[in-house]
């Protein structure tokens, strides 16, 4: 249930905190299990260079052929340092807002707890009065350490728009329950009017996320950014989950969300209310079918939202998602989600949509 909680996180630092004491026991078997337990908990959380050097000290003393050691040794030899990731994914909105992402990304480790990362992809982007469309292309490093990861990119965009950006960021973790986040960098205003002009932004970004107690999770996030046509945007926003029920094979949440955005200037080339304000509550029911190594996910919100002083439009959705794990190192995960759209007031524009939809598709490889 523990593990279910913490939505994926291993206990990397509870462990450590636990066996770095039995390093120094009176008994030589317990030491031994300890070294070759943290062994295992570098190589876990990605940090191949740490889980090597433990490795190396056991390998070299009389505890070499010990079953533990070796079994360690085994894990090691069989550790992925390479990664394929695929996807693909589109969304409508009431706002006739259409947008279209592919693309392709790898993962290769290099070595001391640094990876070589590389990505390339394609966007598609149109609101119904504009169309644009652009390739991006992105080259960076990552180094992991105890408390969290190092990402720095060079990313180029291009196919009509000739665009040098980067990100920068980086994560932190105080304990295995919560993790801060920041990042940085330049990149293409995503809205199809705002690529059509060739509106950039340096962007900056702030995210917090936290196991409350056994049941509760909270998440936080601000973001605020500067266009180069002068205009400046911001938003912060908030998430709560509470884990209602477990049974054998399934677990349902009661799911909250808030959301608030702002640019400084509405103009007229792309969407860019002064006020946005979004808000809802829902229920979702996760199925692990472990037998058959696969999830199902269906996801029900009932949310309310408004731009400036229109009135608050209604706009439930449904979402069914599904991933299943597949042999050597294969991942992949399918959803859908059908929106619509009630008691639209709108001020300016009376041509929205009454119904919506996304679909995405991920598909990874690990070897």
């Amino acid at each position: 249930r523990r593990d279910e909680r913490l939505d994926g996180r291993s206990y990397y630092h509870e462990a450590d905190r636990v066996l770095r004491p039995l390093l120094n026991s009176s008994s030589k078997d317990i030491q031994q299990s300890a070294a070759a337990a943290l062994a295992m908990n570098k190589l876990n959380k990605g940090l191949f260079a740490s889980a090597d050097h433990q490795l190396a000290a056991l390998l070299d003393s009389s505890s070499a052929d010990e079953p533990v050691v070796m079994a360690v040794s085994g894990e090691n030899e069989r550790r992925q340092e390479h990664a394929l990731g695929s996807y693909y994914r589109t969304r409508l909105d009431n706002k006739r807002n259409h947008e279209s992402d592919l693309g392709l990304s790898y993962t290769n480790y290099l070595g001391q707890n640094w990876y070589a990362m590389a990505g390339y992809g394609y966007s598609w982007l149109q609101d119904g009065q504009n169309h644009a469309q652009y390739a991006h292309g992105d080259a960076g490093l990552s180094w992991h350490y105890d408390r969290g990861q190092m990402d720095m990119t060079y990313d180029r965009f291009g196919s009509g728009w000739d665009l040098n950006g980067y990100t920068l960021s980086m994560s932190y973790e105080p304990n295995d329950a919560a993790v801060f986040s920041f990042g940085l960098g330049h990149r293409p205003h995503a809205h199809a009017g705002a690529v059509a002009q060739h509106i950039a932004e340096n962007y900056h970004t702030l995210s917090w996320d936290q196991i409350l107690g056994s049941r509760w999770r909270f998440g936080a996030d601000y973001e605020w950014d500067n266009l180069s046509d002068g205009n400046d945007y911001w938003s912060y926003g908030g998430n709560f989950v509470d884990e209602m029920s477990q049974q054998h094979n399934y677990r349902d949440n009661l799911l909250l969300g808030y959301s608030y955005g702002h640019y400084d200037q509405q103009v007229d080339g792309y969407d860019s209310p002064y006020r946005r304000i979004d808000y809802g509550v829902g229920f979702s029911r996760k199925w692990n079918l472990s037998q058959h190594e696969r999830f199902w996910e269906w996801i029900n919100m009932l949310s309310w939202g408004h731009d400036n002083d229109e009135g608050t439009g209604f706009s439930p959705y449904t979402r069914l998602e599904w991933t299943q794990s597949m042999h050597a190192g294969q991942l992949l995960t399918l959803g859908v989600q059908y929106n619509w759209y009630f008691n639209q007031i709108a001020t300016t524009d009376e041509s929205r949509r009454n119904n919506g939809f996304l679909f995405d598709v991920n598909y990874s490889l690990g070897w």
